[in-house]
């Protein structure tokens, strides 16, 4: 199992999808030059993604979005039986569709490469306590990622 220490997309320099299908039309990585070649790399050898996110305007961070954009040179031969996780925050209360339209749209990206959408968790932070002070969520995604490869 390959383990990693994360990657945090506001650390990492790279541009948004330009939408050329460069990589597509050439079955070749993407012609812009950035962190993402590296990242490429240790995205095809992970055995899991775990996305985590506030939620921003019913929507992910433009970081987040960024990253996922450049998913394009990514194939299902690439992504195919990978587990995904999707870690959110939001703070305004439910009903709030925000949380529900980003597991959508994950949910519509992860089948797309054939990928095992594992679970999702979202917190509100308005309503109760900010993550950092929030000892069950904490506790509960602690849980879920020392159990995502028990069979």
């Amino acid at each position: 199992m390959q383990r990693s220490a994360g990657c945090f997309c506001r650390k990492k320099t790279f541009e948004p999808c330009r939408g050329c299908y460069t990589c597509v039309e050439t079955k070749g990585g993407c012609v812009i030059q950035d962190d993402m070649h590296i990242l490429y790399q240790k995205i095809i050898a992970a055995d899991a993604l775990v996305f985590a996110t506030p939620i921003y305007w019913w929507s992910i961070t433009a970081q987040l979005k960024t990253f996922v954009d450049r998913f394009c040179p990514l194939s299902s031969e690439d992504l195919k039986g990978k587990k995904f996780v999707l870690l959110m925050t939001y703070g305004a209360a439910l009903p709030n569709s925000g949380p529900e339209m980003v597991e959508n749209m994950f949910k519509e990206i992860i089948n797309n490469f054939e990928m095992d959408f594992v679970q999702v968790y979202s917190t509100c932070t308005e309503e109760y306590l900010p993550v950092a002070e929030n000892k069950d969520a904490q506790d509960t995604v602690y849980d879920l990622g020392k159990n995502l490869f028990v069979r």
